[in-house]
């Protein structure tokens, strides 16, 4: 495993279920100043500080023209690659 897995690891090695990433990125749309946030059991990730540290999601963000899709899916990949902490 990865000295720092992202949340893409933590999936692949099974340790993080689809479920849990989508209700993050719910979690985030309802409150984005989230900042830990417990996922798949045995970790938390820092929401807001995975979506600033995407410079592409914080564009797709600001963006009142884009749909609601493309912003779930900005957020999505930013909660994917960040890095949590054990819980």
């Amino acid at each position: 495993m990865a000295e720092r897995p992202t949340i893409c690891d933590l999936m692949q090695y099974g340790e993080i279920r689809g479920a849990h990433l989508a209700a993050a990125v719910d979690t985030y749309f309802r409150a984005p100043q989230t900042t830990a946030y417990a996922i798949g059991g045995a970790h938390v990730v820092d929401l807001a500080k995975a979506i600033r540290s995407s410079a592409e999601a914080r564009l797709i963000l600001a963006d009142d023209t884009v749909p609601d899709s493309v912003k779930r899916a900005a957020v999505r990949t930013a909660i994917l690659l960040a890095q949590p902490v054990k819980g």
